[in-house]
């Protein structure tokens, strides 16, 4: 029982680990109430791969950044930074329009790209009014 109890308690703590990640942006955003696991009317959040991406020096991926919406219906600039010495995200400022889930960005290092895991910041502008999201995006570079 007590083993059932522990990897139920984990279980809870990951699931909601999972979805604060990051800071949510729009409208209401700035409004009070919800809890760790609930998205605010009016807001938006980013969501980039969950497991970070992981590129070869001398290599290009496509990865796709996503929106969650609830209530929200505006164009939504992102833009990057800390992105580490010799990768390139391109484009490095676009646009998820208001009815899309995600959009696909490439990440490309150069062959003397920094070596190891790098953490860069998306910021998330929306296109009327509201503050920004931001998250964060582990990339690895590795030796080819």
């Amino acid at each position: 029982m007590k083993r059932l109890m522990a990897v139920l308690m984990m279980g809870t703590l990951l699931a909601a680990t999972g979805c604060t990640s990051g800071t949510p942006g729009g409208p209401g955003a700035t409004g009070k109430g919800g809890t760790p696991v609930t998205q605010q009317e009016h807001s938006f959040s980013l969501h980039p791969p969950t497991l970070g991406t992981s590129i070869k020096q001398g290599e290009k991926a496509e990865v796709k950044i996503g929106i969650t919406r609830k209530d929200f219906d505006q164009d939504v600039a992102l833009t990057f930074k800390d992105v580490p010495k010799g990768v390139t995200i391109s484009p490095a400022h676009t646009t998820i329009k208001a009815g899309d889930k995600e959009v696909n960005v490439s990440v490309e290092a150069a062959k003397d790209a920094a070596l190891g895991e790098h953490t860069v910041t998306i910021e998330g502008k929306p296109e009327k009014e509201g503050p920004e999201a931001t998250n964060t995006w582990k990339i690895t570079v590795k030796q080819p």
